[in-house]
């Protein structure tokens, strides 16, 4: 087996002492040195393929270089996005992401706690962003600096957090559905248990919705929507004395178990129900028909959350705001019409 290079074998190579390419090689050192200097060591080690000692240099600086990621559901197309926006900034800084789910099932919550900790974790992102979250909760108690991502209900606590402008989203889609002629507007409701699918909940009300016109999902899940969608039907027939003309979904895989009901019942859209969704997921330009939705950062909250935590993690770093706040936008298309 070929042995490992060591630092003393790349300062050998290079020239210089041990401990200069101990700071060449770091980089929150690398910047003591010239860049000529810097980058010359640098290509000596990469050349001789030296690898760092992670664990030895977790001993050394108390640091493991480890950042938890937490989501809920690691199927779900949006926090693969925001998974891979963390990523970009955190691997710049030179940590390593630790990706854990919940997979909706929050008894697992000391165990995957346990494992953060085994990891010895330098901070954690947190996606989870249910009611009451037993995971927030749990790490708000330890000394791990945490990032929430989603969690809207936040001001005041004692970590950062970002979130989409959920109420600015939903009353663009609830204008634009009034502005194309529609009055009976439905809901198609996160699951109850989230901070998303109340503050979406509490958007449509804001903007004119009916409360009485609105079904919570199980999940944000295509299944979800599609039982929760029979039931939206059940109670307001489209094209009856009363019935709905528009379902505004709380997000696009909710409007694709909608899409799936419409179709079994032979409805069509936007012929018979006009329909939106939320968050722009990728290929939402390419079902049919193509759906009109409120466009979300998701990769943008990933960099942004990682940012705070890498502001958290940074000894020095100045105050940084709690709450951040990213801008939403609606992307018109093709599953709603005028009302005739």
């Amino acid at each position: 087996m070929q042995r490992r290079v060591s630092l003393k074998d790349v300062a050998r190579a290079a020239g210089v002492h041990v401990s200069t390419v101990s700071r060449a090689l770091s980089r929150e050192t690398a910047k003591l040195l010239s860049p000529a200097v810097a980058e010359r060591i640098q290509a000596v080690a990469e050349e001789m393929g030296y690898c760092p000692n992670a664990m030895a240099a977790a001993l050394r600086t108390s640091r493991s270089g480890a950042v938890g990621m937490v989501v809920p559901d690691l199927t779900h197309p949006a926090f693969s996005v925001m998974l891979r926006g963390a990523d970009e900034v955190l691997g710049a800084a030179g940590y390593v992401p630790v990706i854990l789910s919940v997979e909706h099932d929050f008894r697992r919550t000391s165990a995957l706690l346990r494992e953060l900790r085994g990891r010895r974790v330098d901070g954690i992102l947190i996606a989870t962003a249910q009611v009451d979250d037993p995971f927030i909760a749990a790490v708000a108690r330890e000394a791990t600096p945490m990032v929430a991502i989603n969690a809207t209900d936040i001001e005041g606590a004692p970590f950062p957090g970002v979130v989409a402008d959920e109420a600015a989203g939903v009353a663009m889609v609830m204008d634009h559905l009034r502005d194309l002629g529609h009055v009976q507007i439905s809901h198609l409701a996160g699951p109850a248990a989230t901070l998303t699918g109340q503050a979406r909940m509490a958007a449509f009300v804001a903007n004119g919705g009916d409360p009485l016109w609105t079904e919570h999902a199980s999940a944000y899940d295509r299944a979800g929507g599609h039982a929760a969608c029979h039931r939206l039907l059940d109670r307001f027939p489209p094209g009856r004395p009363g019935g709905l003309t528009a379902i505004v979904t709380a997000n696009d895989l909710l409007a694709l178990g909608c899409l799936d009901v419409l179709r079994e019942r032979g409805l069509r859209c936007p012929d018979d129900v006009s329909l939106t969704g939320f968050m722009d997921l990728p290929n939402m330009d390419l079902i049919d028909p193509p759906l009109t939705t409120v466009r979300v950062d998701l990769l943008g909250m990933g960099r942004c959350a990682a940012q705070k935590l890498l502001s958290l993690l940074t000894v020095g770093a100045g105050p940084q705001p709690k709450m951040e706040i990213m801008p939403t936008s609606l992307v018109v298309r093709r599953s709603c019409r005028p009302m005739a």
